[in-house]
């Protein structure tokens, strides 16, 4: 449940201001990293912002940064 939830956080990050910015999200895995590339209408400052401090939890719960 708490992978569930970590997962969850990093989505709600991707649409922060609730805009839907973000229209694709490229995703690749390079350990200990999970990387995202965003595609977005405009800046994507705020959404990288909240999934640094939204993805804590993913860290701790599914060891990737």
């Amino acid at each position: 449940m708490i992978r569930l939830s970590a997962i969850l956080r990093i989505a709600d990050a991707l649409d922060r201001e609730h805009a839907q910015n973000v229209k694709q999200i490229l995703v690749s895995l390079e350990r200990p990293n999970l990387l995202l590339t965003l595609e977005a209408n405009s800046d994507t400052r705020i959404e990288e912002w909240a999934i640094r401090k939204k993805g804590r939890l993913f860290e701790r719960h599914l060891g990737l940064r």
